[in-house]
């Protein structure tokens, strides 16, 4: 009797070691190292700019995207590594601006 209960036991333990395991591995796959920059262009009165273009750059490996903004002005990167970008919108009504600010 004691046998078939510490035989039991040890499953037990086993199978709850086996799913904190698969617990953390799971949680673990879910830190990408990525985030997701968003934002809306206006002009120097507050109204929305729909067809900007609008370029990200690394400031330290120069890569860029560029995205075109939307009806209400918005534009999004998804899956951006972490760095330091430049944001740069440009419409031909308007002269560039540039904003920097380290992604995190």
């Amino acid at each position: 009797m004691k046998r078939q209960s510490l035989l039991a036991n040890t499953i037990a333990l086993t199978l709850g070691i086996l799913l904190l395991i698969a617990t953390a591995a799971l949680s673990a796959l879910g830190q990408a190292g990525t985030s997701t920059i968003r934002g809306t262009v206006t002009d120097p009165h507050g109204n929305v700019v729909a067809g900007a273009a609008v370029t990200l750059t690394n400031v330290g490996t120069s890569s860029s995207r560029t995205t075109t903004t939307s009806d209400q002005g918005a534009y999004s990167f998804e899956f951006v590594p972490v760095g330091d970008y430049k944001v740069d919108p440009q419409t031909s009504n308007w002269r560039s601006a540039t904003f920097r600010k380290p992604s995190r």
